[in-house]
């Protein structure tokens, strides 16, 4: 590893020997896929027309370097090493570190700092891609500028609203697109009409400039979710609207629980078909907590007319939908601020890492 202009031979924090004569085979493999990533994500951003499928490219090769990073520490893995992926962790850690500190010295305020990223709080005007290249240096990773927010929100935990959750936010950027992590709509299981609703309640926030307009838009958004509260309270609703979409882990017979997945499951199978572990089943929620096993689910393909479903547990995941969004933007009295404050990032604090990164800017 290689920070500011010296190679390092001792893995930081943990004291692992970096052997400095010969190249390994993890990294001559990964070399290639790095090398192709890089390209395909400068070829997306760089006006081509065919644009979205060097994006879709660039993705399909993160997800197999991260496959590659879990192999590493299985403990059957053929050429995997414990310490090859403690290493991967430890550098990614210090390479974190680093740009958070480069960025603290020069005066700016670091928002957040996750696995491969960091959000810092700029100015307006400020040279973006000359202080990307300076961090870059310092942290001595390949870094991209990934965007500049108009605003950008991070969703508060659940345990404790005073603090923000590393993986949950949106944002929109300047140029009027949106950034999204961890909101229902990106889960698989998540009902249609939900991910609809959700769609719907951002595209309005993304015409606003700052965190004022968002605000002065949440009537607007709430009016959005409210509209398809009372569909489903009034039972104006499709099947394949409300359908949870559940990812089989192993044979239907094998699931212990009663589940209303584990239940449309096994109704499936007793019917005749065949499922194997990965395929999909699609159902819903008829009456998630009812004494009758079979009658919590029923499998989407089994309902051929107006579905009889449970309209309070759908009206929970609507709450819970909707406050994703709309939690802090809508007037609500104020909360106490608790006295100690939240941890920050620091060379005492572990986080995971992965070995390329990117960085954000919030102007306002």
């Amino acid at each position: 590893m290689k920070g500011g202009g010296q190679w390092h031979p001792l893995v930081p924090e943990i004291g692992h020997h970096l052997c400095r004569r010969r190249q390994g085979i993890v990294p001559e493999v990964l070399a290639p896929i790095l090398k192709k990533r890089a390209e395909y994500k400068r070829l997306a951003k760089a006006g081509d027309p065919q644009a979205a499928a060097f994006k879709a490219r660039a993705s399909a090769h993160k997800w197999v370097l991260v496959c590659c990073f879990g192999y590493l520490g299985f403990k059957n893995a053929r050429f995997g090493k414990i310490e090859a992926h403690e290493s991967v962790t430890a550098w990614g850690r210090e390479t974190l570190l680093r740009a958070k500190e480069f960025v603290e010295e020069r005066g700016f305020h670091v928002l957040h700092a996750n696995v491969d990223c960091v959000w810092v709080q700029g100015r307006p005007g400020m040279a973006y891609e000359k202080l990307r290249q300076e961090i870059e240096t310092s942290a001595g990773c390949p870094l991209g500028l990934e965007g500049v927010y108009k605003w950008l929100r991070f969703c508060p935990s659940k345990t404790d609203p005073l603090s923000g959750v590393p993986n949950r936010y949106f944002g929109a950027f300047t140029n009027g697109e949106l950034k999204i992590r961890g909101l229902a709509l990106r889960r698989r299981d998540t009902p249609e009409i939900f991910k609809k609703m959700q769609k719907d309640m951002l595209a309005i926030l993304a015409e606003a400039d700052d965190v004022a307009g968002c605000r002065a838009r949440a009537g607007r958004v709430s009016a959005v979710a409210e509209a398809v509260r009372e569909r489903i309270a009034e039972g104006r609703v499709e099947a394949p609207e409300l359908a949870v979409t559940f990812t089989l882990s192993r044979d239907p017979s094998d699931y212990v629980s009663n589940g209303p997945s584990a239940v449309a499951a096994k109704r499936l199978a007793a019917s005749g078909v065949t499922l194997h572990p990965g395929e999909t089943v699609r159902y819903i929620i008829t009456s998630s907590g009812d004494k009758v096993v079979d009658f919590r689910a029923t499998p989407l393909a089994f309902v051929s007319e107006a579905p009889d479903v449970d309209t309070t547990k759908y009206l929970e995941l609507w709450q819970r939908c909707r406050d994703e969004i709309l939690d802090g933007l809508e007037e609500k009295p104020p909360v106490l601020a608790r006295e100690d404050p939240a941890p920050s990032l620091s060379r005492r604090r572990k986080t995971e890492d992965e070995h390329q990164g990117h960085f954000s800017f919030v102007e306002k």
